[in-house]
């Protein structure tokens, strides 16, 4: 059994900074920005409106006093609103400035109070505003309960030293009780005040963490599904009601971009994981974060591709789908064809999303490319059939071979007992040359046919390749001249000599015959990456068509008077047992190109046969 750990993406636990993370500054400086910079503004306006509506407290404070200590703090408020509403201070240094704003409020309003009378003052009331703001220095309720509570007792503790009675002084004992109904009466207030703060910051955390934890999920599925859909080979597209392409995996990109011609490799730029949370939020333009979460496919490939290529197809298969009583097909066979011209064949599948019709979200579409296996299967459909013939051959080579060796000797002893000028004497000559000639296919045959153990030695290919050539010159008419070219000394190959010579022999003779009249025939020997040897044969005879090239290598196919149509498919055969491969290009007046690829070391028990594409 296989065990599986799930990494968290770095988003959804962004680095600490501190004892918060980026995340958790980010939303205090969201709140910061839309809450505690209100109520700061709030605080001096209030401030103002008591000293003007309440001349008695005007009163206590003398007049430059209260217009500087206002100044101070109406400038401190100016200066704390552009450091966070203009974005200047940074997320990872917001706390330190946040401590420094929340202790300038408690400060200002301290002194006021303090200086109006402490707990008669009516500038009392602002510190229950205070309790309000400072929720935006902690998330834990628990903590921010603690700090309140430490405030309000040095708070209350000043406040009561600067606390008279009514009407009276506080040197005497009595009067000082007249003191405990207000202290009690202010600090129920103060108490419940902080209740309600800590209730509220307590139902803001308690919601954020269930929103967290939503979106972890959700961004752990997202990850699962993007994992999943960048490791499928088959191409993923989703389409929207209105056929637009909302989704697709890498597949269908390169997909997409081989239809349209585009050579390079088309990948969206994905954001840094902590990016969103290092960008100060906007306060009416929403966070930074919203525009990593919410992003435009580049969908421009499919907008731009002409309906032959893939949007009439698509369109097709999903107008089968919606007839189709589950709204879903399987095996639909789509052909497409590249900007290059290389024609693929998919195996397309398709499912509405959505349960109805009037909640239709669009539809998926699967694409899977089977170019490739109808390739291996129409290579193995060949394999099979040259197999066939190779035991048809083998079969007819044993039960006609006796006869036409009686056939010809007797051709050959009635033709000795003949006069010359005899009637039937050409006739018996007939006879004897069309037994040799059928004795040489069925030979040919059982070559094609032969599964004989092979001889695997090392040799030089070069050498090799020398005496091929030298062999063929000899029968070469004048006009044809035939170039060996390497850059080796020596080319060792381990490998079967006999059949790698009938081989090359087959093609240098078919090279020598196509040229018709002055020509060249070409080989070339070169050493490809990796390590194998390729063969290059190339003549400037009249060429083949492109029926000619499609059955090339097929049995009994020739386009000579003379000629049995073997030559060329046990060539391939010997090729391939020998795990090379063999390509061929030719067009009519232009020559033929036979390129063999031959590993330097023939090995029998990993041989993957086929012909290069």
């Amino acid at each position: 059994m296989s065990h599986s750990t799930h990494k968290s993406s770095p988003a959804s636990h962004p680095s600490k900074t501190g004892t918060d993370t980026l995340e958790t500054l980010h939303w205090l400086y969201l709140v910061e920005q839309r809450t505690v910079v209100p109520i700061k503004w709030l605080v001096l306006l209030l401030v103002i409106a008591l000293m003007l509506f309440q001349p008695e407290e005007r009163q206590k404070l003398s007049e430059s006093l209260f217009q500087w200590t206002l100044a101070i703090y109406a400038l401190t408020n100016l200066v704390f609103s552009v450091l966070f509403l203009g974005r200047i201070v940074s997320v990872e240094k917001f706390r330190r400035f946040s401590y420094l704003s929340f202790a300038a409020d408690l400060l200002f309003v301290s002194t006021w109070v303090l200086l109006t009378g402490g707990l008669n003052s009516e500038f009392y009331f602002l510190f229950f505003l205070l309790i309000l703001r400072s929720a935006a220095l902690f998330q834990d309720p628990k903590k921010k309960f603690i700090c309140d509570a430490i405030l309000a007792l040095f708070f209350l503790a000043g406040a009561l030293v600067r606390t008279q009675p009514v009407g009276g002084s506080s040197s005497t004992f009595a009067q000082s009780f007249e003191l405990v109904p207000l202290f009690f009466f202010r600090l129920t207030l103060l108490f419940g005040v902080m209740l309600i703060s800590w209730f509220l910051v307590q139902a803001l955390t308690s919601q954020q963490l269930r929103i967290k934890s939503i979106n972890e999920r959700l961004q752990y599925q997202s990850e699962q599904n993007r994992e999943v859909l960048i490791s499928m080979t088959d191409a993923v597209l989703v389409f929207d009601q209105s056929l637009q392409l909302r989704l697709c995996n890498p597949t269908a990109e390169k997909l997409l971009k081989d239809l349209h011609g585009k050579k390079e490799t088309v990948r969206r730029p994905q954001p840094p994981a902590l990016e969103p949370y290092r960008t100060p939020p906007r306060l009416i333009a929403g966070t930074s974060v919203a525009k990593y979460e919410t992003g435009a496919l580049d969908n421009r490939f499919w907008t731009k591709l002409t309906p032959d290529q893939i949007a009439a197809p698509i369109e097709r298969l999903l107008e089968e789908v919606r007839f189709k009583p589950d709204k879903r097909i399987v095996g639909y066979p789509i052909i497409l064809t590249t900007k290059a011209g290389k024609r693929i064949s998919l195996v397309a599948s398709s499912v509405a999303l959505g349960e109805e019709s009037a909640h239709q979200l669009g539809w998926l579409v699967l694409l899977r490319d089977v170019s490739e296996f109808q390739s291996m299967e129409a290579q193995l459909l060949e394999a099979e059939k040259l197999a066939a013939v190779g035991r048809l051959a083998a079969g007819l080579a044993h039960e006609l071979g006796n006869p036409l060796g009686i056939i010809k000797s007797c051709a050959n002893y009635l033709q000795k007992k003949m006069e010359p000028d005899s009637t039937l004497y050409e006739e018996t000559g007939v006879l004897a040359s069309e037994a040799e000639r059928c004795q040489k296919i069925l030979k040919q045959l059982l070559a094609f046919a032969s599964q004989d153990q092979l001889h695997l030695v090392d040799f030089d290919l070069k050498e090799l390749l020398v005496k091929t050539v030298n062999l063929i010159e000899f029968q070469a008419p004048e006009e044809v001249e035939i170039q060996f070219e390497t850059e080796f000394d020596k080319a060792p190959t381990h490998a079967d000599e006999n059949l790698l010579t009938q081989a090359f022999l087959n093609l240098l003779l078919n090279a020598v015959q196509s040229v018709e009249k002055e020509g060249k025939v070409e080989v070339v020997l070169q050493e490809i990456e990796g390590g194998d040897w390729w063969i290059t044969i190339r003549d400037t005879g009249c060429g083949m068509g492109k029926e000619t090239l499609s059955r090339l290598f097929e049995p009994f196919y020739t386009t000579k008077r003379d000629g049995t149509g073997l030559g060329l498919a046990i060539t391939q055969r010997i090729i391939d047992r020998l795990g090379g491969k063999i390509a061929v290009k030719s067009e009519p007046g232009s020559g033929t190109e036979f390129s063999i690829l031959l590993p330097k070391k023939c090995d029998p028990s990993h041989l993957v046969p086929g012909s290069l594409s």
